[in-house]
């Protein structure tokens, strides 16, 4: 209380984040996910802005009960998919394969489809390294979540046949950064990669005379 305004005080006190001069009531909102106007709102009227859906166990789907508005990528724990039904377990999401362990894997409210078949991770297969048997695929097929990733994610194949993979991460000017050799179950099997380079990355899997590439891109 004064007659006179002491320097760094103000006369009102409806600044809502008081360490950032980028945040203030009637402040232009900058798309930087954050409420520069101080009205509850991020990134508002602004063509940019997106949905973000949190993804606790990594699978790449968010749960529809948590969501944020944003112009910029929350972190590595928010996407832009949801419906995911169980998101503590990273084997349900919308679209998983159906691997007969009594869990709705893949969110359609059916915990049994095309079970009569089924297989567990074999013991001489690596701990990040999960597999599951229900029909024999005409084709290898593998697709990476979450995708993009930041820094970890699972590469989800479905083998024609069972054996010694091959699969190798390259950087966009075709460095190999990651080499691996799996242990494949005929069916789905769950490859998990972890603490890699937070970039785009190719990856190409190789099984006996098959063999799948593709793009893994970076959520930076």
């Amino acid at each position: 209380m004064t007659c006179i305004q002491p320097v760094g005080f103000a006369a009102n006190q409806t600044d809502c984040n008081d360490r950032n001069n980028t945040i203030y009531p009637t402040a232009p909102e900058l798309g930087d996910g954050l409420d520069n106007d101080c009205d509850g709102e991020v990134d508002e009227n602004l063509a940019c802005r997106k949905l973000w859906y949190k993804d606790t166990d990594g699978d790449g789907f968010g749960r529809n009960s948590i969501t944020r508005f944003s112009c910029i990528p929350l972190g590595i724990n928010w996407v832009l998919t949801g419906g995911d039904c169980k998101d503590n377990d990273p084997a349900v999401y919308p679209g998983a394969p159906e691997i007969c362990d009594g869990k709705d894997n893949d969110c359609n409210r059916s915990t049994r489809e095309n079970c009569s078949v089924v297989s567990s991770t074999s013991g001489n297969q690596s701990p990040g390294m999960l597999a599951a048997k229900k029909v024999v695929p005409e084709e290898l097929v593998a697709k990476a979540f979450p995708n993009p990733h930041n820094g970890s994610f699972i590469l989800e194949v479905q083998s024609p046949v069972a054996g010694k993979s091959s699969i190798v991460l390259y950087d966009l000017q075709g460095r190999a950064m990651v080499q691996r050799q799996e242990q494949l179950q005929i069916g789905t099997n769950m490859v998990r990669f972890d603490a890699i380079q937070k970039t785009t990355l190719m990856y190409k899997l190789t099984i006996g005379a098959h063999s799948v590439a593709g793009k893994v891109l970076s959520l930076r």
